[in-house]
């Protein structure tokens, strides 16, 4: 409100997903502000062990009204606050929070253009302490109104007017989602520590929020990107474009890339034999090829043979012509002499 800001990339479609020891954060997809969360089994893990560390991803993609559910399990520990947080440009925010210390409620918030000074959280109280189990926190917002849902019961309901009857700011512009864990009870602000359940215990620690899954759903359908019109923070000078998909759409469209055993197992029968056959086909390749070669050695020796047979049957029989001829005085005196040729013995 007090600058331009750049063009905020819709996501304008429908987003889900579910998060497991193999997963990670596509980039196109996730800026990672802070310390990066790891991956388990239960899935995206936010871990904090010391002070001075906070955990936080935000996607680069916004929505402009829509639904945010995401299914998490809060860190305990006093001072430790888990979040799911709707953000805007001009800081308007759509708050879960979770006080890792209280496990008789859960906290929803709201803000308008960064204004923070208004109290505007209320409280939902918890018959299973939030952080025990997996719950889904769900924001429904809408031009109309903001609903909290917390696991699929509506805990809270704001409307637009409702907001501007009390002298406060309805969130309105286009927003992108934050998942957190950071120590409040680290904060230089008595009030904020207070909030917070008190100062954070490292020697507790680690503390550990981790999140099953996400589901987006941009209100807004189909569009590419979002920009402000004005300086005035209202929806009615937010500019909305479709001119196709935006690129965090067009990743999330694409299928995601498959480990070699998923490509394998989604191939068909035919595929899979041919692909069984081919390293088999080389070996009996190889296999043609050294027989030829042996057959073609042993042509080769046995022509050898044959021209070394040839030779010594033709000096064989050279020698005994000469004996005969010895035996028999049939050399002249007038030749001239002639030395035996030497015999050697047949080649086996």
């Amino acid at each position: 409100m007090k600058e331009d800001c750049p063009i905020d990339p819709a996501l304008g479609m429908a987003f889900n997903q579910t998060f497991s020891s193999s997963s990670k954060l596509d980039k196109k997809l996730w800026n990672i502000t802070a310390k990066a969360p790891k991956f388990s089994d239960e899935g995206m893990v936010f871990t904090l062990n010391e002070k001075g560390e906070s955990v936080n991803v935000q996607s680069q993609f916004y929505i402009f009204w829509g639904t945010y559910e995401v299914i998490m399990k809060v860190s305990p520990g006093q001072g430790l606050i888990s979040t799911s947080v709707l953000l805007s440009d001009t800081l308007d925010e759509i708050d879960w929070e979770v006080i890792g210390s209280d496990k008789k409620q859960v906290e929803t918030n709201y803000y308008g253009k960064g204004v923070q000074n208004q109290t505007n959280a209320a409280y939902y109280p918890t018959q299973i302490p939030a952080q025990d189990e997996f719950h889904n926190y769900t924001v429904h917002w809408t031009q109309e109104k903001t609903e909290w849902i917390y696991d699929g019961k509506v805990v809270r309901s704001m409307a637009f007017g409702e907001a501007l009857e009390n002298g406060l700011f309805y969130p309105q512009t286009p927003c992108h989602v934050n998942l957190g864990l950071w120590s409040a009870g680290d904060s230089n602000q008595t009030g904020t520590v207070e909030w917070a359940g008190g100062k954070t215990d490292w020697s507790k620690g680690p503390y550990t929020m981790t999140v099953k899954s996400i589901r987006v759903v941009d209100g807004t359908q189909n569009a590419t990107s979002y920009s402000y019109g004005d300086k005035t923070g209202s929806f009615k000078s937010i500019q909305v474009k479709k001119e196709g998909k935006s690129k965090q759409a067009e990743t999330i469209s694409k299928p995601p890339s498959k480990t070699v055993s998923e490509q394998y197992q989604g191939m068909s029968q035919g595929a899979k034999i041919a692909i069984i056959a081919a390293p088999l086909g080389v070996v009996a390749l190889a296999i043609l090829i050294g027989c030829f070669c042996c057959v073609k050695q042993r042509k080769l020796g046995r022509r050898e043979r044959a021209i070394e047979d040839a030779q010594w049957e033709k000096e064989n029989a050279e020698m005994l012509a000469y004996r005969r001829k010895m035996a028999t005085g049939g050399f002249s005196q007038g030749s001239a002499y002639q030395p035996a040729p030497t015999s050697s013995p047949r080649p086996f």
